[in-house]
C-alpha cells in the first residue's frame, strides 16, 4: 500500500511540474512582441523629423514703407545674367574698375563716407550649396537661413564685419540662386536698421 501512494505521489509532481513549465513560454513571447513594437514606433517617428526640411519667404514686417515705396527708384539690368533691381535714386552706383573681378556694381548712400562700398554686387561662379555648406572664413557668421526670393532659393547670412571701424557692426548679405554654377550676391557693409531694410527692398525688387 505505501508503494502505491509513493507513485501516486510522484505521479502527481510530474503532472503539477509540467503544467508549470507549460505556461512559461507564453510570458516570454508577450514581453519579445510588446519590446518589438516600441522599437518600430520610435526609430520610424525620429527619422520622419529629421528629414523634414522647411524654406520660408524674406520677412517684409520690419521693412519701412518709405523703403518699399519704390516710385522714384532706378533700375539696374543685367543682359549677360538675366536680371534687373531698383534701387534709391539718391544712392549711387558706381561700376567695378578695369580688371577687378569682385563685383557687378557697388553702391552708396549719401552719408556713407567710409573707403569700403557700402553694398556690393556681385556674380561668384558657385551654386548655393558652397554657401550653404561654407564655414568660418575671414568673418564670424552668426546666422544663415534658407529663404525664398520671390520664389527663387536663397540663403540670408548675418556676421561679424571684418571691415568695420566697428567690433559691433555686422554685415548683411543675400545670395540667391541664378543657376547649378552661379550665385548672385548682395553684401551690406552695415547693419543699420534704415540701410538693412534698404537691402530688403532691393533684394525684394528682383526680376529674372
Amino acid at each position: 500500500m505505501k508503494h502505491i501512494i509513493t507513485l501516486l505521489t510522484i505521479s502527481t509532481l510530474v503532472v503539477l511540474t509540467g503544467c508549470q513549465s507549460a505556461q512559461l513560454p507564453e510570458e516570454d513571447t508577450n514581453e519579445a512582441v510588446v519590446n518589438t513594437n516600441t522599437a518600430v514606433v520610435e526609430d520610424s517617428n525620429t527619422n520622419t523629423n529629421e528629414a523634414v526640411e522647411v524654406s520660408e519667404d524674406v520677412d517684409t514686417s520690419d521693412v519701412s514703407s518709405e523703403a518699399l515705396a519704390q516710385e522714384d527708384w532706378l533700375t539696374y539690368e543685367n543682359e549677360e545674367y538675366g536680371f534687373s533691381f531698383d534701387y534709391p535714386s539718391e544712392w549711387t552706383f558706381s561700376y567695378p574698375i578695369v580688371g577687378d573681378v569682385e563685383g557687378l556694381g557697388y553702391l552708396d548712400s549719401p552719408q556713407w563716407s567710409k573707403e569700403f562700398h557700402l553694398l556690393s554686387i556681385k556674380v561668384d561662379n558657385v551654386g548655393l550649396d558652397f554657401f550653404q555648406d561654407r564655414g568660418e572664413t575671414e568673418a564670424t557668421i552668426l546666422t544663415r537661413d534658407a529663404v525664398l526670393i520671390n520664389g527663387v532659393e536663397a540663403l540670408f547670412e548675418v556676421g561679424g564685419n571684418t571691415l568695420s571701424e566697428s567690433e559691433n557692426n555686422k554685415y548683411n548679405s543675400y545670395m540667391i540662386s541664378i543657376s547649378d554654377e552661379k550665385t548672385l550676391t548682395f553684401f551690406l557693409s552695415d547693419d543699420e536698421i534704415g540701410n538693412v531694410n534698404i537691402l530688403k527692398a532691393i533684394v525684394l525688387s528682383l526680376e529674372f
